[in-house]
């Protein structure tokens, strides 16, 4: 089993087309994020696109874990920190690791390398990103 971290470098750049998906997927959201007006009630702003309203807030009145995640985007992208943060507290960190994400994943296709982590690391990180999410959906749930 792996335990360290390392870099693996000269990596066929046909191992690598993923790693540029991930880039055009990252940067057409962020692109589609600043196309958008944030919605001034903090959620709602995913409308623009076509969308249907929240199936969970209609039927509960309540805000479902991702409700306010668009409108945050949307004023990320505008550099407005304090309306995404209001419209979804964990917006803003999500934008800054996405945006940080397309620039790793364009210079991993780029330079040709791959930094691989031991699946443990790869395992606790995800849970607790999965984790946090899922506490702060329930909190707005709850104290909503």
């Amino acid at each position: 089993m792996l335990r360290t971290l390392y870099i693996e470098t000269n990596v066929p750049r046909r191992l690598l087309v993923g790693d540029l998906v991930l880039f055009v997927l990252w940067t057409a959201m962020l692109f589609a994020a600043g196309s958008l007006s944030p919605d001034p009630s903090g959620h709602g702003t995913h409308r623009q696109l076509g969308l249907p309203p929240c199936a969970f807030n209609l039927a509960t009145g309540k805000l479902c874990p991702s409700c306010g995640l668009t409108t945050s985007f949307a004023a990320m992208a505008r550099m407005d920190v304090t309306t995404a943060t209001r419209a979804h507290a964990l917006g803003p960190a999500l934008f800054v690791l996405m945006a940080v994400l397309a620039v790793y994943f364009l210079s991993k296709f780029l330079f040709a390398f791959r930094v691989v982590l031991p699946y443990r690391t790869v395992l606790v990180v995800n849970l607790t990103a999965v984790g946090l999410y899922l506490a702060y959906g329930i909190a707005r749930i709850v104290l909503g």
